[in-house]
């Protein structure tokens, strides 16, 4: 066969598989349409919609822009032109007005240092703002994920309630299948309250909610170090980098409000041109008048310091609120590994326990249905609460991956 036909039906097959994965139809829960959506496309569709990170990356668009005025000598140079003098009544009957032409040119020499630090300044805050940026990002796609989470709790054990139904409908037990029913109900409303909270991370106005999907098995259970996760933490948390950003903005505004105290120059040239004229009989020549000045503010604003220590104490304010905070990342770090080995444990227990219970509750009676349904609601959040305990946990020693499901 013709190794490019070959080609050509595996790239057909390759696109029909991928229309067939991601072109899942929309369910209906009592009454309410759900549209099915994976972590991973919830999670890009948060960061492309999410209002509060779409306002801060104008704001870094904002910052960027203003780089090349802020890194441009700021010499505010202006052009004069005047002519005349014009007289309505001139002083005497043989005075004659000449009508000269005047140009004169100013502008500023800014004081030593100005123009350098304030394009520090603004390289700093660029950084600053995009550090910001991230740890707003950081900080969307995670929460976005405990409710993405929380959700697909809610859809699996809606969908437990269902295959126990079912099965005890096929065994004619319809007390307990109207019993579990009424339950289910609650659950569809429960589903429904937590996929308006996935909603609002998306800006989501469409009347069809979202329907979380996922395997929640990916997810292994995992060994950690609390000395790799603290010193982790220190050199990646996206909001102790933020602060080291902010903290390197601050020293450069403090060295700006010290470079701004210097002083500006303003020269100006001037040329005049009167052109021949005639006065009581006195025959005039063309003449030139040219001269030079410079202005030199009186610095009276230097005898006060306000400005310098409002910068200084912004930057030691910044350096407590790190020293906090890296110490409360170690605490953050120890109380998550506590927390995940809890929920580790427990998953583990419960895994077990399910096992167990399914190799001596194989009939098919109600009982039996009813039980293995309560225990899987119980392994359902074990996962749920070691998936969550496992992103907060990576969260905080400032490692941001969001496992696959």
């Amino acid at each position: 066969m013709n190794p490019k036909f070959i080609k050509i039906i595996a790239l057909i097959f390759c696109c029909t598989f991928h229309s067939v994965v991601y072109a899942q139809s929309n369910s209906s829960i009592d009454g309410q349409i759900y549209r099915p959506i994976s972590l991973d496309e919830y999670l890009s569709q948060v960061e492309s919609n999410s209002g509060t990170i779409t306002a801060k990356k104008l704001t870094v668009a904002s910052v960027v822009a203003q780089q090349p005025y802020m890194s441009t000598p700021h010499i505010f140079p202006s052009f004069t032109y005047s002519r005349g003098s014009y007289y309505s009544q001139v002083p005497y009957t043989p005075y004659v007005s000449p009508g000269s032409n005047t140009y004169s040119l100013s502008g500023t020499i800014e004081g030593w240092g100005k123009r350098s630090a304030r394009a520090d300044y603004s390289a700093a805050e660029v950084q600053r703002n995009e550090a910001e940026l991230n740890s707003i990002v950081k900080a969307t796609r995670g929460d976005a994920a405990f409710a993405y989470l929380d959700t697909l709790r809610i859809r699996k054990l809606y969908s437990s309630y269902q295959v126990a139904i079912d099965k005890l409908n096929t065994i004619k037990a319809k007390t307990d299948a109207q019993s579990l029913a009424a339950s289910q109900k609650n659950t569809a409303n429960d589903l429904k309250y937590f996929a308006y909270t996935m909603g609002t991370f998306l800006s989501n106005s469409s009347p069809n909610l979202y329907e979380p999907i996922g395997d929640l098995e990916k997810i292994k259970v995992r060994d950690f170090k609390v000395s790799t996760l603290v010193e982790q933490a220190h050199s990646q948390r996206a909001d102790i980098l933020y602060f080291n950003e902010a903290l390197k903005s601050a020293d450069a505004s403090l060295e700006l409000a010290k470079k701004n105290r210097n002083i500006n120059l303003s020269p100006s040239v001037w040329l005049s041109q009167t052109p021949q004229y005639v006065s009581s009989g006195t025959q005039y020549g063309n003449t030139q008048a040219y001269g030079f000045s410079v202005t030199m503010p009186i610095p009276t604003n230097l005898l006060f310091d306000g400005e310098l220590v409002q910068e200084a104490n912004n930057k030691l304010s910044l350096e407590a609120y790190l020293r906090d905070l890296k110490a409360r990342a170690i605490a953050e770090v120890n109380q998550a590994l506590m927390q995940y080995n809890f929920a580790k444990n427990k998953l583990q227990d419960e895994v077990a326990d399910y096992a167990a219970t399914a190799k001596i509750n194989s009939g098919n009676s109600a009982k039996s249905i009813i039980l293995m349904r309560d225990k899987e609601a119980e392994l359902i959040d074990a996962r749920i609460n070691h998936a969550k305990a496992l992103i907060y946990l990576l969260r905080v020693s400032g490692d941001y991956e969001i496992p696959k499901i």
